[in-house]
């Protein structure tokens, strides 16, 4: 019915339980949640803390408003020092785990297009300069090519982009157990990823495409019908 804090005396009236409590490091600790006007008054030197967060941008103007106020700060921790904590450490390492794994996926993908190009390449020559002996110019070769390995790349893009939205909204809506209360989750959608993806797909479509019609160029005509 009261709860104890040196001097002061807060009582209590319970209105509901719950077996855990989300935040709660340790679950075999009883924690008793209250309406923060009923501590207001309570003894200055007992045992509790508040914790402030804002911005990086803020954080001067915070510590220098609470000196005025005789408020002292014990602590101020900085995200790279929460990120670093070693309950968190876990995540973090799967996260860039995932990143080293996406890159190695670029470029193997990269080195696959490589090849199917020049195996295509091999294949096609006799074609190249028949087309070229009717009249298409390289210009037009140029745009072809350009043509087929955007909508390649464009679509693995897309399809990755899109699976890797879904992922990340599912993830968020299972994380944050209480949208309403600040701050919100840091799953954020990757925008400058997704389009910085995309831009280097299309210089790697763009250079392929001008690799491929160089190398087309040099095909000796009289030894590709000979073949």
């Amino acid at each position: 019915t009261s709860v104890q804090v040196r001097s002061s005396s807060l009582p209590v009236t319970v209105v509901g339980q719950v077996p855990a409590f989300p935040g709660i490091r340790y679950p075999y600790r009883p924690a008793i949640v209250v309406n923060i006007a009923a501590v207001a008054d309570m003894d200055f030197y007992g045992p509790w803390e508040n914790e402030l967060w804002t911005d990086q941008a803020h954080v001067g103007a915070v510590q220098s408003d609470l000196a005025e106020r005789g408020i002292l700060t014990e602590d101020v921790e900085q995200p790279d020092g929460v990120l670093d904590a070693l309950d968190l450490l876990p995540v973090t390492w799967t996260f860039q785990f995932l990143q080293v794994v996406s890159i190695l996926v670029a470029l193997i993908s990269v080195a696959g297009l490589l090849l199917f190009l020049a195996a295509r390449q091999q294949r096609q020559q006799v074609s190249y300069v028949l087309m070229r002996r009717m009249g298409m110019t390289r210009r037009s070769y140029l745009g072809s090519l350009l043509l087929e390995l955007s909508v390649l790349t464009g679509w693995a893009w897309l399809t990755g982009a899109l699976t890797g939205t879904g992922a990340l909204l599912t993830a968020t809506s299972n994380i944050d157990v209480n949208r309403g209360f600040l701050p919100p989750t840091l799953l954020r959608l990757p925008t400058a990823t997704l389009i910085g993806t995309g831009l280097g797909l299309a210089c790697v479509a763009a250079a392929l495409a001008w690799w491929t019609q160089r190398h087309a160029e040099r095909i000796d005509p009289a030894a590709a019908l000979r073949t």
